[in-house]
C-alpha cells in the first residue's frame, strides 16, 4: 500500500481521533506522533477541546480522516515525539516537542 504524506504510513493505517472530527466535523487542530514499542508509530488528530473521553475516541484510517481533513496533506513533518498545532484552518501549524 502507497504511503501517505507528510506521514510516512499506510493509508490503512489505524490512527486515533475523536467523534469531534469524524462526527461533527471538527476541524483537526493538533496532531501528535509517538512511538509506542508494541504498535510502532502512532498518529493522534484531535480537534484541541480537551475531551479524551473514552466515549469519543475512534479508531479509523489514515486514509479515511484525510478523507474528512483533506488540509492534513500540508501539514509540515512531525518527528515521533512532536506535536503540530493550529487555531483553526486558515492559521499556520506551530511544531512543538510533547512534554
Amino acid at each position: 500500500m502507497e504511503r501517505l504524506e507528510p506521514f510516512g504510513a499506510p493509508g490503512n493505517q489505524v490512527v486515533v481521533t475523536t467523534s469531534y472530527i469524524t462526527s461533527k466535523r471538527d476541524i483537526v487542530r493538533e496532531v501528535s506522533h509517538q512511538y509506542d514499542e508494541e504498535d510502532g508509530d502512532v498518529w493522534q488528530f484531535h480537534s484541541g477541546n480537551g475531551d479524551y473521553a473514552p466515549s469519543v475516541i475512534q479508531l479509523v484510517a489514515l486514509e479515511q480522516l484525510l478523507r474528512l481533513a483533506p488540509s492534513l496533506r500540508d501539514l509540515p513533518e512531525i518527528p515521533r515525539g512532536w506535536i503540530a498545532r493550529r487555531r483553526d484552518e486558515s492559521s499556520p501549524w506551530k511544531l512543538e516537542r510533547e512534554v
